[in-house]
């Protein structure tokens, strides 16, 4: 099995797993809620400026 095939299978496993879905449940609550995704959003925002100052 060649390198590009690993990496498929090791997305596919990413994909399938317990915490991804979960995460991908939460992600989907969090954009159906405009006020929760405007503070995710700012917050993000405001995380990567700082991240950029230092």
């Amino acid at each position: 099995m060649n390198l590009y095939d690993k990496a498929h299978e090791l997305s596919r496993a990413l994909r399938e797993s317990p915490e991804f879905q979960e995460w991908k449940r939460s992600r989907a609550g969090i954009d159906a809620e405009t006020e929760s995704k405007r503070m995710l959003d700012e917050f993000r925002g405001r995380q990567s400026r700082r991240c950029s100052r230092r």
